[in-house]
């Protein structure tokens, strides 16, 4: 090989290096815009799902509430009852 031919496939090959590298910076931008696009979309959801979780995860019965009115209750594993207790003041 003569240096004349080495230095064009020196050439070519740093150009293909800076396609690739450009080339994959342009389809990243794209994906980020995609999934950008996706997350404005799914917030409000997000939103409605992580306050439905909280009501979920916290009740509470008040001292008055008579225990026959709790009996037939079946409440899933994740819920925590809290009950409380508050003196009424004269």
């Amino acid at each position: 090989m003569t240096a004349t031919t080495l230095f064009y496939l020196l050439v070519a090959l740093v150009c293909g290096i800076w396609a690739l590298v450009v080339l994959s910076w342009w389809y990243g931008r794209r994906l980020l815009q995609h999934q950008q696009q996706l997350t404005d979309k799914l917030m409000p959801y997000l939103a409605q799902i992580q306050t439905e979780r909280e009501t979920i995860h916290q009740l509470s019965i008040s001292a008055d509430t008579p225990l026959s009115r709790l009996k037939d209750i079946n409440l899933p594993d994740n819920v925590q009852v809290a009950f409380q207790h508050q003196e009424q003041g004269e």
